[in-house]
């Protein structure tokens, strides 16, 4: 049972970051420019769905407003802030 839970929990999220960020510097590289901001946009609009579900169903509502707008906003953005940074630094060079 705890490989199954090592698998399921480290291992294939590992995976789908890698082949994440692959997917991003491949785009990156491109010659079209607009390519690179596919996956940061569609992380964006996740997050903000995710934000409007949460504040229209009151979800996470022991954590008060600010907490609402941690865990459903910024959290989730993470990645986009990340992806960005990899546009950035691959159309740098």
């Amino acid at each position: 049972m705890t490989g199954e839970m090592f698998l399921a929990n480290i291992v294939l999220p590992l995976i789908r970051l890698i082949i994440l960020f692959g997917l991003q510097i491949f785009l990156c590289r491109c010659k079209n420019k607009w390519l690179g901001l596919i996956l940061p946009a569609i992380y964006m609009g996740q997050s903000v769905y995710m934000l409007a579900r949460t504040l229209t169903l009151g979800l996470l509502v022991e954590y008060g407003l600010l907490g609402q707008i941690v865990f459903a906003f910024v959290l989730p953005n993470i990645n986009t802030v990340v992806l960005l940074l990899i546009y950035y630094f691959a159309k740098k060079e």
